[in-house]
């Protein structure tokens, strides 16, 4: 899967966003944890309802209907963390509008638009395990997986200086850890991708 990396600006490869398809990233991401954050939900009222109606029972006693309000405290803050992806998600689709680019390759590693501060985040070629192309249900998706321990502090990268930003990048979806790009949503084919991702790493990353 190679073909010759086209010309690039400033010893860079950018990757536009389609136009016809500017919101496909973020309906990816936002289905991703849409799954997770309904699973989470179900299990938080299930396991909830369950203990409150042991509570419940005559002759239950005050430990049981202590453990019912912990778990009700837990699954509560479980479902508010496992819905902040889509939340996030929400505010990327309204904010993409705002930049043409989805990501842009260089000797140093692989850039994103941060959407919220303005600028770029780069995370280091060290930081990058394996490059896949991947499906969910319809969507084929270009996954970067990244290595455990991502830093602010590592040599070359780049906007990981706030917790949110790490925090996100580093969270896991469905399995995945790190950033997944709709591949009809770019504007650069598949082939041109794992050209300049083999060219910038050295060779090390190429996609699978």
């Amino acid at each position: 899967m190679t073909a010759a990396v086209p010309p690039t600006e400033d010893d860079v490869f950018s990757v536009p966003y389609s136009a016809d398809h500017v919101n496909h990233p973020a309906a990816l991401s936002a289905g991703l944890g849409l799954l997770s954050a309904v699973l989470a939900s179900v299990l938080g009222v299930v396991l909830t309802g369950a203990t409150w109606w042991l509570a419940l029972q005559d002759g239950a006693s005050i430990g049981v209907a202590v453990t019912a309000f912990v778990v009700t405290v837990l699954m509560a803050v479980t479902v508010w963390v496992a819905w902040r992806p889509v939340r996030a998600a929400a505010r990327s689709r309204s904010n993409l509008a705002q930049s043409p680019v989805a990501m842009q390759i260089s000797a140093v590693g692989v850039g994103f638009p941060d959407l919220d501060r303005g600028g770029w985040i780069v995370v280091p070629w060290s930081a990058i395990t394996a490059a896949r192309v991947m499906t969910w249900r319809t969507v084929r998706f270009l996954h970067l997986e990244l290595a455990p321990g991502l830093r602010a502090d590592q040599p070359g990268a780049q906007g990981l200086d706030d917790p949110r930003v790490l925090r996100d990048l580093t969270r896991r979806t469905m399995g995945l850890i790190g950033p997944r790009f709709s591949l009809g949503s770019l504007q650069r084919a598949p082939e041109e991708i794992d050209s300049a991702l083999r060219l910038y790493s050295g060779g090390r990353l190429f996609l699978t």
